[in-house]
């Protein structure tokens, strides 16, 4: 063990405010909300309808976009608990893995970031050694395999060896996925309403979204069911994210209506929420996007890109009569920030 694994390293910035949503607490990591606009088709661009965009790329100069949102609810958990050092993981590439290390280094954290997809070379103890002489985030391969106990067995015992060294550890889980986090896109989809009900007064939102761990879905659908305007979800998956999505968002839809429950709040039936909910499946197609849908993606590799699929979908499927359709644009990015990279949600 390096001498130094024992110094406790960066305390929080004294600045940090934690605010409440409801029972809740938040970290506020934006100043604002994402606007709601009406995309432009040009002349060519054939779209089924009137098309609105949630351009989530307005939340943060950096990587990640809407993972910023889940992300503010647990960084307040992480400060509230005096953590020194934030423990999370997610696949290569994540946005997540990108906005932890940012805005714990901005909170005065020290992070380990724990990319799940090739083999691991590292021990847990040296990993808190090189911890302890670094001031920048510990990038790290886990273990790869089918079982999550084995990986959670690598987190455990980094987490264990952590606290051995006087550090105090906080575990964000995989992907910032849990149903706390979760309530970051219920507070989105509450946003949405309010700002669909003054762009399209009179119709019903139907929100289309990417889905990959299927939290920003169950979110949304919750969020939605709880506001004026209602509305529903279309989650249009990647090609290789497999099956049982529906499992997937209906058990994010379970933990938080409990979460909800639980605190109080109000919250609405499961099966309400899930009522708002469609997976299906993405077009068949390799024409191109309009120009006025692919721009709103700027900086995004489109052709190998997750959010692509829902952007496909959202042009090429009919839009209900009373309905109004929604993009969301979950790695579109600010002007001024970095291209966005490619994570799942």
């Amino acid at each position: 063990m390096s001498s130094g694994a024992s110094d406790p390293g960066p305390r929080p910035a004294a600045a940090t405010t934690i605010v409440a949503w409801g029972a809740f607490r938040r970290l506020p990591l934006t100043a604002a909300e994402s606007p709601l606009v009406l995309v432009p088709a040009t002349v060519g661009d054939a779209l089924p309808g009137p098309l609105l965009a949630k351009l989530e790329g307005a939340l943060s100069t950096s990587h990640g976009a809407s993972k910023v949102r889940a992300l503010e609810f647990e960084l307040a958990r992480a400060v509230e608990s005096r953590a020194d050092v934030v423990v999370t993981a997610g696949p290569p590439g994540s946005n997540h893995l990108v906005l932890a290390g940012r805005h714990a280094a901005e909170l005065g954290l020290r992070a380990i970031l724990i990319r799940r997809g090739r083999p691991s070379s590292s021990d847990p103890s040296a990993v808190v050694s090189r911890l302890a002489a670094s001031t920048a985030a510990i990038e790290l391969d886990a273990t790869t395999t089918e079982s999550l106990r084995i990986g959670g067995m690598f987190v455990g015992e980094i987490m264990r060896r952590l606290t051995l060294a006087g550090r105090r550890p906080f575990f964000i889980p995989f992907g910032c996925g849990s149903a706390v986090a979760t309530l970051g896109y219920v507070r989105a989809g509450r946003e949405l309403s309010r700002q669909f009900e003054l762009a399209a007064p009179g119709l019903i939102p139907e929100v289309v979204v990417p889905v990959g761990t299927g939290a920003l879905a169950a979110g949304l659908a919750v969020g939605l069911a709880t506001s004026p305007t209602r509305g529903s979800v279309v989650g249009v998956p990647a090609p290789a994210m497999g099956e049982r999505l529906s499992d997937r968002v209906a058990s994010h839809v379970s933990g938080l209506i409990s979460l909800l429950r639980r605190s109080g709040a109000t919250a609405p039936r499961v099966g309400d929420a899930m009522s708002r909910v469609a997976i299906v499946d993405a077009p068949a197609t390799d024409r191109p996007l309009p120009r006025c849908v692919a721009g709103l993606f700027d900086g995004v590799d489109l052709a190998t890109s997750y959010v692509e699929p829902a952007a496909r979908w959202s042009i090429d499927a009919p839009i209900g009569k009373g309905r109004g359709r929604v993009l969301w644009c979950s790695v579109s990015r600010h002007p001024d920030a970095a291209p966005a990279s490619d994570a799942m949600h």
